[in-house]
């Protein structure tokens, strides 16, 4: 029998937590963010403002498989043109929560669960939800759940852990313990809302993960196309070629392509 080569990785980067994600035939989006820049977003004593239109438009995503919402309640990480394109992707994963406030078959996962999908080459897929925290300790009743994703590929290993919009803490730590992706999506951006502390990753948590991780690239999204993102890619890329880990930051830009490929056995 002729050896099969093992699925590839294809990242195709959106914009702000926006990213197609390509594997073994199977399509994936992670935080659809597809509204217009400019757009303003009240919410209590807090305005969120995108900067940034998406780089490709949603009419030019083609078949998406599979919508991994890591948490609903922000428009950051939905917004109104990303609800919508939920209604022709068959399946939406997201937080328990979420699946029940965005009904129409989403379904929610609580931390360590998993569901399985068959992809069209035939291989199956398993999508296992990830913890994460929106903040400090405590932070958990204002932010609301959020979780993480890791994506699977049967008899080739762990693909990509996207980390969703969380600090480096315990429970992401629990996450390298238990998997050895190849690439870590990771949501960076130190966001700002409501006071002297970080929502998402600053480039000290990057800089944890790439450690954790030792094996996967580090890509971050999450950190362009919003105006409480403190924290650029160019300040990540300055913190990892400090500490001497450069080497294990893959950037990319909105609009651009990656591809990696899973190890062979």
């Amino acid at each position: 029998m002729p050896a099969i080569d093992p699925p590839a990785i294809e990242i195709a980067y959106i914009g702000g937590p926006t990213a197609k994600l390509t594997i073994g035939g199977v399509t994936f989006i992670t935080d659809p963010t597809f509204d217009p820049a400019g757009r303003e977003y009240p919410s209590g004593s807090v305005t969120l403002k995108k900067l940034s239109a998406p780089a490709v438009p949603s009419s030019e995503l083609g078949r998406i498989d599979i919508a991994l919402i890591s948490h609903d309640q922000h428009p950051d990480n939905l917004d109104t043109a990303g609800k919508s394109l939920l209604a022709d992707i068959p399946l939406v994963l997201t937080t328990d929560a979420g699946a029940q406030r965005l009904g129409n078959g989403a379904v929610g996962l609580q931390p360590w669960e998993a569901q399985e999908v068959k992809s069209p080459e035939g291989t199956t897929l398993r999508i296992t939800a990830t913890p994460a925290r929106h903040g400090p300790a405590g932070i958990e009743k204002l932010t609301g759940d959020v979780i993480g994703f890791v994506i699977s590929i049967e008899g080739s290993g762990d693909a990509v852990y996207v980390t969703g919009d969380t600090v480096w803490y315990d429970g992401t730590a629990e996450v390298a313990r238990r998997f050895e992706p190849e690439v870590v999506l990771l949501f960076a951006g130190a966001v700002v809302t409501r006071g002297p502390f970080y929502l998402t990753m600053d480039t000290n948590g990057a800089v944890e993960a790439a450690v954790a991780f030792k094996n996967a690239a580090i890509v971050p999204v999450h950190h362009e196309g919003w105006a409480h993102f403190t924290q650029s890619q160019h300040d990540i890329q300055k913190t990892f070629s400090a500490v001497g880990l450069n080497g294990r930051l893959t950037l990319v830009e909105p609009g651009k392509s990656l591809t990696f490929s899973m190890p062979s056995d």
